[in-house]
Formats: structure tokens, sequence, C-alpha cells
């Protein structure tokens, strides 16, 4: 049931340390909500955290995927704020070491990778970015998720929204 207070606050423990965490609980909202409450700010905070995570060739790279994307997604009637989040993200594990990499794919993926797919390293952050944004991020919207996990690769049956993040790719 629903308490009378449209949001509380908790502290959360990350690896980044302390994080104030708004949780609305009178309403079931998911991530495009929440963004869409909070406004932009979201965004910034979202690439924020994924800076610090890779090279700065790398986020100079996100940051051109996700123009990309969301100029591609206007002339396609997509959603800008899954466009924005799907491409802030798509490289979250790049910077990862390949190992760690294959380690988690092994453990999450293997009904979907075989061993041959794990030896082409260059897909193996895609999956595991899926796995971050849903566990570290809170995204749990299935076209972001599939459009992080299959940006290298492709898929049949892959979202609007997938299919511009894979072609903003080809296109910065």
């Amino acid at each position: 049931s629903p308490s009378s207070a449209a949001s509380d606050v908790y502290k959360r423990q990350s690896k980044y340390g302390i994080i104030k965490v708004e949780v609305l609980d009178m309403f079931n909202l998911n991530i495009l909500t929440r963004l869409f409450l909070i406004g932009g700010k979201m965004f910034e905070k979202l690439r924020c955290e994924v800076q610090k995570r890779v090279t700065p060739k790398r986020y100079t790279h996100i940051l051109g995927v996700e123009e990309k994307a969301v100029e591609l997604g206007k002339k396609y009637q997509a959603d800008e704020n899954k466009l924005r989040i799907a491409a802030i993200l798509h490289d979250v594990a790049k910077s990862m070491q390949v190992d760690e990499l294959e380690k988690i794919c092994r453990e999450n993926f293997s009904a979907e990778l075989t061993e041959e797919d794990l030896k082409i390293t260059e897909i193996l952050h895609g999956f595991v970015g899926s796995i971050i944004a849903r566990k570290e991020f809170g995204i749990d919207d299935t076209e972001i998720l599939d459009a992080i996990k299959y940006h290298t690769i492709g898929k049949k049956g892959l979202s609007i929204v997938g299919r511009i993040i894979y072609l903003s790719l080809i296109h910065i």
C-alpha cells in the first residue's frame, strides 16, 4: 500500500559512496517516468557516472553517439529519453578488463553466448553494460537494455531504439 507521503528519501551505499535516492513510492514509476519528473539533470548525472568509468576518448565517442541518436530519433519518431539513456550507457563497460567481461558473460549469458562468441571480446562489453545499466543505474526498460546489450551486433526484432543506437555508432 502506498504511503501518505509522495516520496521518501533514503541513502544507499554504492561503490561511489553514499547516494541520496528519492523513492517515489506512491506510484510504481519506471525509470523514464522518474526522468521526466526529475528533468534533464538525470541525464547529466548519468553522463558524470559514465565519464568516471571510461577514457576521455571513449566519453567523447559516447557523447557523439548520444547526439546522433537524438538526431535520428527525431527523424524516426523514437523516444528521445530512451535514446539518450541507451546512448549514454552503451559503453559503460567498455573500459573493463576482458577477463572480467568474459567471467560476467559466462555467469549471466551462457545460454545466449557460445564459447566462440566469448572469444569475440568486442561484443562482451554490451552484454555486461546491460547488466550494469539494470543493477547499478536502475534501468528496467527492455528497449534500453537491449539497445545497450546488442549495440555491437544487432539482433533480429530489435526495437527502434536499439536500431537507432546501432546505426548511430556507424554514422558518427
